[in-house]
């Protein structure tokens, strides 16, 4: 049975799944569970903790598998990447720390809370700086920016609502990142 299922799309195994058959999430699982791991353990670079991400992310496919919609030989990787960003962001957020996206990793793990007055003074400090970085940049960039960062829109999304292409957003992410990096740096070296 399991050999017949692998031969499955991850469309297909869905809709098994959320009929009840465990064995094709099962198969989704081992599909998805070491490339979810890999993509939060690059970001957080604790193994613990994106293995902890990773099950949360498969949990909540599991519970929201009547909910998740693909088609044909789509594949389930889009959603669960997002899903994985979400987690990844979420898990910043609650331990007050800047996403790896836009911070220097040494600045991140040298500043991380820690609960002493010191470190939330730091803390401040950075986000602040963090602020009016991207607060200088040009308002086309600024707005590409603050839609991918605060509002958690894909690159796709910012160019229909903003009517460019996904291109021009790609480059104006990008070219946010880089800026921002190199203020953070210019920052720590003074």
């Amino acid at each position: 049975m399991k050999n017949r299922l692998l031969k499955l799309s991850d469309a297909e195994l869905l809709k098994l799944g959320s009929h009840g058959n465990e064995m094709a999430l099962s198969i989704l699982f081992d599909k998805y569970f070491f490339h979810i791991y890999s993509f939060a353990n690059r970001l957080i670079k604790n193994s613990n903790i994106a293995k902890e991400i990773a099950m949360d992310v498969m949990l909540k496919m599991w519970q929201k598998r009547d909910l998740i919609r693909i088609d044909g030989d789509q594949s389930l990787r889009p959603y669960m990447v997002k899903a994985a960003k979400n987690a990844v962001i979420n898990f910043h957020k609650s331990k007050k720390l800047i996403t790896e996206s836009i911070s220097n990793p040494q600045l991140s793990s040298a500043l991380a809370y820690d609960g002493t007055a010191d470190a939330e003074l730091n803390f401040k400090e950075l986000e602040n700086r963090i602020s009016k970085i991207v607060a200088d940049l040009p308002e086309q960039r600024r707005l590409v920016f603050c839609l991918s960062r605060e509002d958690d829109m894909t690159y796709a999304e910012i160019a229909k609502k903003l009517n460019i292409s996904v291109h021009t957003v790609r480059n104006q992410i990008s070219a946010s990142i880089a800026y921002v990096k190199g203020k953070l740096n210019d920052y720590r070296n003074q």
